[in-house]
C-alpha cells in the first residue's frame, strides 16, 4: 500500500512539474498556437497530445539512462547550441511555406494538411533538453524529497506524470483560445498564422543564442 501511495504522489508531483515546465515557449506550444489561430481546435488538441506523448520516451531515458547521460561531458552545452539552428530553420520553413491570406477555415473543416498527432510528436523531438530536465528533477527528488522511483509502479507513475502534466497544460491553452475565438479570428485575419509562427521560432533561436553567450 505504501508503494501505491508513493507512486500516486510521484505521478501528481511530476505532472505538476511537467505542466509548469511546459509553460516555456517551444515548438509544441508554437504548433498549438498555429492551429488555434486557424480555429482548428481539434487539431491543436491532437498536436498537444502528440507532443506530450514524446515526453514518455524522454522520461524513460532520464530514468534509466541518467548515469550514462551525466557521464557525457559537455552534452548539455552541445544540445543547447544545437537548438539555435533547429529553431531558425523551423522559422524559415514556416515563413517560406506561408500561404496567401485567405478566409480562416472552420475547425470542423475536413481538410487537413498533415496529421497533427504525428506533427506534435515530431515537433517535440526537437527538444532534446527534456531528458536533461528530467534528470535534474530526479536528482532533486532524490536529494531533497527522498522520493527517487524505486519500483515498477513508481517508475511508471513518474513516466506517466511527465506526459499527463504536459498534455493538461496544452488542453488548458486550447480551452482558453476557444473561449477567445473572436479575438483570435481578428488576429488571424490581419496576420498570416504561418508567418507569425515563423517569426516566433526565429525569435526563439535568437533568444537561445543570447542565452548561450551570456550563460
Amino acid at each position: 500500500m505504501e508503494d501505491l501511495f508513493r507512486a500516486l504522489f510521484l505521478f501528481l508531483l511530476t505532472a505538476i512539474i511537467s505542466a509548469y515546465g511546459s509553460l516555456q515557449l517551444g515548438p509544441v506550444n508554437g504548433g498549438v498556437l498555429r492551429y488555434c489561430l486557424r480555429r482548428n481546435f481539434r487539431a491543436a488538441i491532437l498536436l498537444g497530445l502528440g507532443g506530450s506523448l514524446t515526453e514518455l520516451p524522454y522520461a524513460a531515458i532520464a530514468l534509466f539512462g541518467s548515469d550514462w547521460l551525466q557521464s557525457m561531458d559537455g552534452l548539455e552545452n552541445w544540445i543547447r547550441w544545437g537548438l539555435v539552428p533547429i529553431f531558425f530553420l523551423m522559422g524559415l520553413k514556416f515563413l517560406f511555406s506561408a500561404r496567401p491570406k485567405t478566409e480562416i477555415p472552420d475547425q470542423t473543416s475536413p481538410q487537413q494538411e498533415r496529421n497533427p498527432l504525428y506533427e506534435g510528436m515530431l515537433l517535440a523531438l526537437f527538444n532534446p533538453q527534456l531528458p536533461l530536465f528530467w534528470i535534474s528533477i530526479l536528482l532533486w527528488y532524490k536529494s531533497s524529497l527522498a522520493l527517487y522511483p524505486q519500483s515498477l509502479a513508481q517508475n511508471l507513475a513518474f513516466i506517466a506524470g511527465t506526459a499527463s502534466g504536459a498534455f493538461f497544460l496544452m488542453w488548458i491553452l486550447v480551452r482558453i483560445a476557444r473561449k477567445n475565438q473572436d479575438r483570435l479570428l481578428a488576429l488571424s485575419s490581419r496576420y498570416n498564422p504561418e508567418k507569425l509562427i515563423g517569426w516566433f521560432f526565429i525569435l526563439l533561436a535568437i533568444a537561445q543564442l543570447i542565452r548561450q553567450f551570456f550563460a
